[in-house]
Formats: structure tokens, C-alpha cells, sequence
């Protein structure tokens, strides 16, 4: 899991300071959305479930996450530019095993990393903050059964699932923040970390519709429910500090009243939809979800930027199903 997380911890001068606890949860956005993302894209599970069949799957993907928005709102009115991008490369293995009719085991992992994101803040067209050569990994497991709710002439079939999920987010990014008042000037650095491993709760459902025979193709939509507070702590080492103090923390989160550390909003629950095609002769799929997602999924608040995360996916799959 829109990586980059990106940014903006720590803005010392007047205008700055009213930004900086939007500026610190518009940096957690960047590590929920690539987390979201990734969650977003499971495999093609096993959905007509017949006793002792079992499917595999093998996906490869590309992330890409930008963030390029002109109007931000901060906090205290101020106006902000968004500008940012990051990419990174994945896979995923998903397994099916039908223990009874209609019922099934299913699970699967996925990681994906990212590395070199960069991302720019401008506060009245003026560089306040800078995060460079940011790097992540995130992986998510996922185990649960699913259930055949609905099968017809074994050309529709509907499928739902659930079950614990696994989530583990570790990222790295050196940060600069600028004063825009004058003289225009560095106001801090730092080498900031986070690393943690987020327990939830999954389920949803799966829909196949087969067509011109040799076509699968299979709307999803899964919620994910975070079991910890979605508050976490962050930490940063390598500190310099010229001026002022800091409240390193989101605003919905427990004030830290320092700059190197604090809780950010960063364990996410939400509901995400999804597509997937695969074509069966050759058991190869592919996922582009992420167009429709980006088109329907918006941020919640106005003072969030909006990022843009792209994941395309290939696949394999094999199996007796």
C-alpha cells in the first residue's frame, strides 16, 4: 500500500503552523491509499466450490501513485499545492481449496514496494515542504472461508467471503521543511520512519458472469475493518530543528508537542470495489480497478489532496477447479 508517506510534518512559520496538522494527515493519506490499493486487488478466488477442488493464482503488478492537486484547503484557511509521485512493482498469490460443496478455504498474500517517491508542498507558491527518495514495503495477508450463495446453469455464480486480514506497513523518507516567510530559509530535517503491523477484519463478495464461453469476467467489493486504533505513532532520528516548535501529530490524533514523534491517522477501515477478467483457455486474468475506483472513491475532507493511485495486474492460475 497512493506510498509516499509522504510529507509534511513540520511548517514553523505563521501560515505554516495553521497548516501543519493538515499537512500531517494529508502525509498519511499517501501510505493509506497504497495500503488501500494493494487490499483493493485480491485474487480471482475459487467461486464455483466444489469438495476437494482447489485453484491457485500468481499475479504480478505495477503501482503508481501522483498526487497533483492546485487547491488544497489547510487548516486556518491557508491554501496549498500538492505535487508528488512514487512507483513500485508487487505480487500476490491467492489459494482456493473447497473442503465441502459451497464451502472453502481461501487465502492470499500480496507485497509490493516502492522506492525514489518525491513529494512537494507549496504554501502561497513557495516551497514549505519536501519528502525525497521515499521507500516503502507493504504486504497483506489475508485468510478466510467463502461460501457459494448462488450458482445458475454454472454461468453466474455469486460467492461471498471473510475472514482475519494481516497488514504491514514499513516506509522511510528523508524530509526537509522550508519557512516561507522572509528570509526563505531550511527550518528542519529528518529521517522519518514508521513500521507496523495492523490487524483487521475482511469480507465481502465475488460475482462471476461468464461470456462468449471462454470469458470470466468478476465484480468484488470488500470492507476491511481495522481491529487498532487508527492512530499509530511515528518516530524520525537525525533531527535539526532551527526554529520554533512542533506538533508532529494529525488533528485527530493525541498531540505530540514535538518534532520527532507522534501518532498519525494511518490504520484505515474502509470499503473498496473492483473488477477482474480472466480469460480461461489460457487461465491468464488481468485487473485495471483502479480506473473505476479513482473515478468513484474521493477524498473525504477538502483539505485532503487527492491521489491518484494506479495498480495494473497480470495473472496465472492453475488448479483441478
Amino acid at each position: 500500500m497512493k506510498y509516499l508517506m509522504l510529507l509534511l510534518f513540520f511548517l514553523f512559520n505563521s501560515q505554516a503552523v495553521k497548516a501543519l496538522d493538515s499537512s500531517v494527515s494529508q502525509a498519511g493519506e499517501y501510505a493509506k491509499a497504497a495500503m488501500m490499493e494493494l487490499a483493493s486487488d485480491p485474487p480471482l478466488i475459487m467461486l464455483q466450490n466444489e469438495e476437494g477442488k482447489s485453484r491457485h493464482e500468481l499475479a504480478l503488478g505495477y503501482m503508481k501513485l501522483k498526487s497533483d492537486d492546485n487547491d488544497v484547503t489547510l487548516s486556518g484557511g491557508v491554501k496549498a499545492t500538492e505535487k508528488g509521485s512514487a512507483k513500485g512493482y508487487g505480487f500476490g498469490y491467492g489459494y482456493s481449496h473447497s473442503f465441502k460443496d459451497k464451502w472453502a478455504f481461501v487465502s492470499w498474500l500480496q507485497a509490493v514496494t516502492v522506492e525514489k517517491g518525491n513529494h512537494d508542498q507549496f504554501v502561497n507558491g513557495r516551497l514549505s515542504a519536501r519528502a525525497i527518495d521515499f521507500d516503502s514495503l507493504n504486504i497483506n495477508l489475508a485468510l478466510g472461508v467463502s461460501y457459494e450463495f448462488f450458482r445458475e446453469n454454472d454461468k453466474h455464480v455469486l460467492n461471498v467471503f471473510g475472514g482475519p486480514s494481516f497488514m504491514y506497513l514499513d516506509f522511510h523518507s528523508d524530509i526537509e521543511t522550508y519557512s516561507t516567510d522572509s528570509p526563505y530559509a531550511l527550518s528542519s530535517s529528518l529521517d522519518f520512519f514508521f513500521s507496523k503491523f495492523i490487524p483487521a477484519a475482511m469480507a465481502g463478495f465475488m460475482y462471476e458472469y461468464r461470456f462468449f464461453e471462454d470469458w470470466i469476467i468478476a465484480p468484488y467489493s470488500i470492507g476491511v475493518i481495522s481491529l487498532v486504533d487508527k492512530c499509530q505513532p511515528w518516530e524520525a532520528d537525525r533531527v535539526s530543528v532551527n526554529t520554533g516548535g512542533v506538533n508532529g501529530s494529525s488533528p485527530e490524533c493525541a498531540a505530540s508537542n514535538t518534532a520527532s514523534r507522534g501518532e498519525i491517522d494511518i490504520a484505515p477501515s474502509f470499503i473498496t470495489v473492483g473488477v477482474k477478467f480472466n480469460y480461461k483457455p489460457w487461465d491468464l486474468g488481468f485487473n485495471i480497478s483502479s480506473v473505476i475506483r479513482n473515478a468513484i472513491l474521493r477524498p473525504e475532507e477538502e483539505r485532503k489532496a487527492e491521489i491518484e493511485t494506479v495498480l495494473f495486474s497480470l495473472s496465472k492460475d492453475w488448479g483441478d477447479y
